[in-house]
């Protein structure tokens, strides 16, 4: 911002500072994608700090998570029972011992941030650009961390758990299903231990010439093990199971020159 965007801000602050006590009414107008292509701010970074989430369904506790609405090829109703997800600190033991962990860091947060399309780096020119994304990698690898392993040295920046970080900044995730189909009832339970998802974005514009949302997606996944079982409980014990170690997905769909585009189709 240049020094007459920041005299502004800095009055706009004072005046509502000495105005706290009176009502102030505001309009909110849209802007074009050329107004947004100009604005240069930082966007907005989130760090989570010692988080957890666990959440299952039980209905006798009052618990109750379910997803509805999903039919079979016969037309009868599918219900989909979440009896557990979670996502904790490194080390969970399947779910079970739940401590937090940490989400970002303030030196590499998670972003919400709108880019100026000029940019070369981005190449969309009078474009503005929304972008979510997940912790930077690192140029100096020296700075960083195995993306697997979390042994110093590598690309990614999000931190394993340690006797230093003891959160870490690598998760446990876990989601565990129970399908009931007419009679039938399956399960699929899913375990992630110390995922991580450094160097993922997803970019949005709008795409004029054909009226659409576009979009650029980059997933970076990296995890030393994931679990795939279909016991009613998942745990150690399973003895059916599918396991992946040192498991590695770097995925792009779409591009500035070939977007993924998102629209709605009201023909059915």
């Amino acid at each position: 911002m240049n020094a007459s965007t920041n005299n502004k801000i800095a009055l706009l602050f004072l005046s509502l500072m000495m105005a706290s006590s009176t009502k102030i009414y505001a309009e909110m107008q849209s802007l074009s994608d050329s107004d947004l292509s100009e604005v240069d701010g930082q966007g907005i970074g989130l760090v989570m700090d010692d988080f957890i989430f666990s959440h299952g369904h039980n209905p006798s506790e009052g618990k109750v998570f379910r997803i509805s609405g999903v039919t079979n090829s016969a037309g009868e109703d599918v219900v989909i029972n979440v009896n557990q997800m979670y996502i904790a600190r490194a080390g969970s033991n399947y779910g079970e011992t739940l401590e937090g962990v940490n989400l970002g860091r303030l030196t590499n947060p998670y972003e919400i941030d709108l880019l100026n399309g000029d940019d070369p780096d981005i190449g969309l020119p009078g474009e503005a650009v929304l972008e979510f994304a997940a912790p930077r990698k690192v140029l100096d690898t020296a700075q960083g961390y195995d993306c697997l392993t979390g042994a110093a040295g590598g690309e990614c920046s999000s931190r394993p758990s340690s006797a230093e970080w003891v959160n870490g900044e690598r998760p446990d995730l876990g989601l565990e299903l129970e399908i009931n189909d007419g009679a039938l009832a399956s399960n699929l339970n899913i375990n992630v231990e110390s995922a991580v998802f450094d160097g993922s974005y997803l970019r949005l514009w709008g795409d004029d010439g054909e009226e659409r949302m576009a979009a650029e997606f980059r997933l970076n996944f990296y995890s030393p093990s994931i679990e795939v079982s279909t016991c009613e409980q998942i745990n150690q014990g399973c003895s059916s199971s599918i396991k992946m170690s040192n498991f590695q997905m770097e995925l792009a769909l779409g591009h500035t020159f070939q977007p993924l585009y998102i629209g709605v189709d009201g023909s059915s």
